[in-house]
């Protein structure tokens, strides 16, 4: 699709919408902050989600948040398999997953088989953490008080500041529509090699799995050959 679109001179936007939801705008404002001193882990523990269906677009949060792409997969895919919500000819695995950037940022999902209620997320920075019920609409974060940043990392109960926020539920629709004006307007949309790549994270991920869960870099060559049930 990259290629072609190329080719054509047409523009391409994948509909991975986390750059337009509030639930991932204001934390990256927060942890770009001196306050926060910058992002350092992402966390999501969630139900049973679908590593492809939705694995897929926290990816691309990451990579959105961090302003980086992933150079490392490491997974462990759950032996369970529980049947497709979007059909018997699909099969989205469950499990475990671990990105690194080049930087030595991380990010790390629990989507297992045998989890079944809620998205939360965590993110860890410098000085502060923020935790985000995504489905529930709820913001809460604790940040070192100003005075206490020179601190080391190892004095990590030193004094805080802390607060809680109603935040927008996860929502595709308006979204949605936000990447899609954005591709008529020709700017600021989730790209087709951004799309990729997100998929290259997730076939490094069948890789790990696959070979007793190694890290896989993404600058490796995979078949191209491999078909996958996907929904």
């Amino acid at each position: 699709m990259v290629v072609e679109c190329r080719r054509a001179d047409v523009r391409l936007a994948i509909n991975h919408q986390m750059r337009f939801m509030e639930q991932y705008i204001k934390p990256k404002l927060m942890l770009q902050s001196p306050e926060f001193g910058g992002l350092c882990s992402v966390s999501v523990t969630a139900g049973n989600f679908g590593l492809a269906m939705n694995g897929t677009h926290y990816f691309e949060m990451f990579r959105y948040l961090t302003d980086e792409p992933a150079v490392e997969v490491q997974a462990w895919f759950s032996e369970e398999t529980v049947p497709n919500p979007r059909g018997p000819q699909f099969l989205d695995r469950a499990g475990t997953i671990r990105l690194t950037t080049a930087t030595g940022k991380r990010f790390y999902l629990d989507a297992s088989a045998d989890q079944g209620h809620g998205v939360f997320v965590q993110y860890v920075a410098k000085y502060g953490q923020i935790t985000v019920d995504e489905l529930g609409g709820r913001m809460s974060w604790s940040v070192r008080k100003s005075e206490q940043r020179d601190m080391p990392t190892t004095r990590y109960g030193m004094p805080w500041t802390e607060g809680l926020e109603v935040i927008t539920p996860a929502d595709a629709l308006k979204p949605s529509l936000e990447v899609l004006n954005a591709l008529l307007e020709g700017g600021n949309y989730p790209t087709g090699e951004d799309g990729l790549l997100a998929i290259k994270v997730l076939v490094a991920a069948y890789v790990s799995s696959e070979q007793g869960s190694r890290v896989v870099r993404l600058d490796e060559k995979f078949s191209e050959e491999q078909v996958f049930p996907w929904a």
